[in-house]
């Protein structure tokens, strides 16, 4: 893959499965697969040779200054990368400018990247394009992001989604949990998807990135010094191969009956409380903020929200210093919320 990004050719299209669904990736030139294709390895996603499902959705990165987009207002503004992230949305269209680029979708099940000329494809701000413009695709295939963990009791084989916004705690509890025998689907990220039945998540990275205060905090015998000076990846986390560590731990999905929004508390003692099914639904909505902006598929958004609310038992847990350092009283007290459930 390295040799051939030292030469630029015409464009080429390369397939992948993730989370169930189907997406194609069309590329201006190989400068631009390499990148791309390595992060796409840091996730569940599988290069197939050709597609066959009506699901699937078409990503075309291209080469060019930012898209136009007068007559569209601005319904958010945030920063990413160091760069102002501005976002546009109408019944018909929903669009992302970080920068110069622009990510730009339809009601249709394909995705448009226009990648400014001057964008290293080597940067922070590069991953962030891209992660918009495939969080972007997925939704049209039906699969829609949750930053959560997934983790399963091995008491009970009861499935919790760790809800929360970046530090949170998901990857300081998930990693205890796995540490304590828990097996586990994600520690960070999720895809959720509908059955006739059921909502399924989707793991969405093979890895945990942990910083490195989660480490230190983990009080998992032996992680830290094998971690500890091998920052790997662009936003400087440290990457830990869970199957390295946690052998057949690792699952590819699970069915969730518990959610817990997790919340950092300075307390010393941690508490946990049930909530209500409207209450879930209110937290999961802000959780899926950016991706509810997506008017397009904000009904397929709502569909999924509200299938997993009634689908699941929900709990805030206010995490204290107590869950911290010590696994197997992690693994206890987490597992009381998995057996109100299970009772």
């Amino acid at each position: 893959m390295r040799d051939m990004a030292c030469n630029p050719r015409p464009a080429v299209e390369f397939h992948y499965q993730i989370a169930g669904r189907f997406l194609s990736v069309e590329f201006p030139d190989f400068t631009t697969v390499e990148p791309v294709d390595r992060y796409l390895s840091f996730l569940r996603a599988t290069r197939v040779n050709r597609i066959g499902d009506t699901r699937a959705s078409r990503l075309i990165l291209r080469n060019e200054n930012t898209e136009p987009l007068s007559g569209l207002a601005r319904c958010y503004v945030t920063e990413e990368a160091g760069t102002e992230t501005s976002f546009y949305s109408t019944p018909s269209l929903y669009a992302v400018r970080l920068g110069s680029s622009t990510v730009r979708a339809g009601v249709d099940r394909t995705v448009f990247v226009s990648l400014a000329d001057d964008l290293d494809r080597q940067s922070v701000l590069f991953e962030r394009v891209l992660a918009h413009g495939l969080a972007t695709a997925l939704r049209r295939a039906g699969a829609f992001e949750l930053h959560s963990a997934a983790v399963i009791d091995p008491e009970t084989s009861t499935s919790a989604l760790i809800v929360g916004p970046s530090g949170s705690g998901k990857s300081t509890l998930a990693l205890q949990l796995a540490a304590s025998g828990w097996k586990f689907s994600s520690d960070d990220v999720v895809l959720l998807t509908a059955s006739a039945e059921k909502i399924d998540a989707f793991g969405l990275r093979e890895h945990f990135a942990l910083t490195t205060e989660t480490v230190i905090k983990s009080g998992v015998p032996g992680l830290a010094p094998g971690l500890l000076g091998k920052t790997v990846g662009l936003d400087h986390k440290l990457v830990l191969k869970p199957e390295n560590v946690f052998p057949s731990q690792l699952l590819r999905n699970c069915i969730p009956e518990v959610l817990i929004f997790a919340h950092r508390a300075e307390a010393p003692q941690s508490r946990m409380e049930a909530i209500t099914q409207a209450d879930a639904m209110k937290r999961l909505l802000r959780i899926t903020q950016a991706a509810s902006l997506d008017l397009p598929t904000a009904g397929g958004l709502l569909n999924i929200l509200g299938r997993l609310a009634r689908q699941c038992r929900a709990f805030d847990l206010h995490s204290g210093t107590d869950l911290l350092g010590d696994r197997h009283y992690t693994a206890r007290f987490l597992g009381t919320i998995i057996e109100r459930q299970a009772a």
